[in-house]
């Protein structure tokens, strides 16, 4: 552990950024047979959590949840190897069925690996089904390569943010009565909680709260608070300092990771977060 570093939030700033791009495009695409998995064997729940990924956090992976075929199975990604693995169920990342490296393979050669292993542990290959629709633009998309093997310096920074989210995000629900479990979506790859408030709960409205690794709207994480249904045509009070409003597809409250690493040590960068989504929740409950 460097110095700098907390028991419970790991220091960022190793890789700037904006710098992350590629490793999140690619982690995003490689999520996909995690979440491939989840959504064709995993038992369909209304919350569509069957589809959610897990975070595993001695191995940095998503993890998925368990299928029932010839033998109980889960999927998971681990970015520290950058490898797909076959899991027995159980907590944290146990019983290696099978493993994939992603290195120098396309998307077409993991979706086989992916099917063949799923039949050889009884499952029915045809159900998973693969496509593009959420992500951005990559020559993965057309054939190319992963070229990650878990050993650059951004992989591991971005494995960082989501370990920190998954602690502050548990840590700040614990004071909460009503909240989903944390999922990692493979739609966005972000990594969030939704919760209720007597007051939500009230007027009828939930409040997400998470970190992205960085989307379309913007190219660096970010953690956001964010309130559903989308609210339309209100005056909007000012943002927690160093925050920014966001009212291109949802309506909430986002602090990009440029703001956080501002601050120097572990324990400042966790308070900061901390702080934002602690305050944004309380406006937005509020509106």
């Amino acid at each position: 552990m460097r110095p700098e570093d907390s028991s419970n939030w790991t220091w960022l700033g190793s890789v700037a950024p904006k710098d992350l791009l590629e490793a999140r495009l690619q982690t995003h695409y490689a999520s996909q047979f995690v979440a491939a998995f989840g959504a064709a064997y995993v038992q369909r729940t209304e919350d569509m959590s069957h589809m959610g990924m897990t975070w595993g956090g001695k191995r940095h992976a998503f993890i998925s949840g368990t299928a029932s075929g010839a033998r109980m199975m889960r999927m998971a990604l681990d970015l520290s190897r950058f490898e797909l693995y076959a899991l027995e169920p159980g907590s944290e990342f146990i019983g290696v069925l099978d493993r994939f490296n992603l290195k120098d393979t396309t998307f077409g050669d993991a979706a086989r690996w992916l099917r063949k292993t799923s039949a050889k542990f009884g499952f029915d290959p045809e159900l998973i089904k693969m496509d593009f629709e959420d992500l951005l633009d990559h020559p993965l998309a057309g054939g190319g390569a992963f070229t990650y093997d878990g050993d650059e310096k951004d992989m591991a920074e971005l494995g960082r943010y989501f370990a920190n989210s998954n602690f502050l995000l548990k840590k700040i629900c614990s004071q909460i009565s009503s909240f989903s479990r944390t999922y990692i979506w493979s739609s966005q790859l972000d990594i969030n909680v939704i919760y209720a408030t007597e007051e939500s709960t009230n007027r009828g409205f939930t409040l997400g709260m998470g970190m992205s690794p960085g989307d379309r709207v913007m190219g660096e994480p970010f953690f956001y608070v964010n309130r559903l249904p989308i609210i339309e045509n209100i005056a909007l009070p000012d943002p927690p300092e160093n925050a920014q409003w966001r009212q291109k597809d949802w309506t909430g409250l986002t602090l990009a990771a440029s703001q956080i690493i501002r601050h120097k040590t572990a324990k400042e960068q966790m308070e900061f977060t901390e702080d934002f989504l602690i305050s944004s929740a309380g406006i937005l409950n509020n509106l």
